[in-house]
């Protein structure tokens, strides 16, 4: 039997920054203007987080 093994390949920073502008969008349209403030704060948060968390990971400082 073979063990085929797929390597996941990281997407790029382009759709990283698309997905957040398309995230801010949809809270625009949205929402009012408290749950665009709040949503913008966790969103730029969880982002923030992603990144920190995948710069530490790999060691570049």
């Amino acid at each position: 039997m073979e063990n085929t093994h797929t390597d996941s390949h990281e997407l790029s920073t382009g759709f990283y920054v698309a997905s957040f502008l398309i995230l801010l969008l949809i809270l625009a349209v949205f929402g009012d203007l408290f749950v665009f403030i709040l949503g913008t704060i966790g969103a730029i948060v969880a982002y923030a987080a992603y990144f920190t968390s995948k710069s530490a990971a790999e060691d570049h400082h």
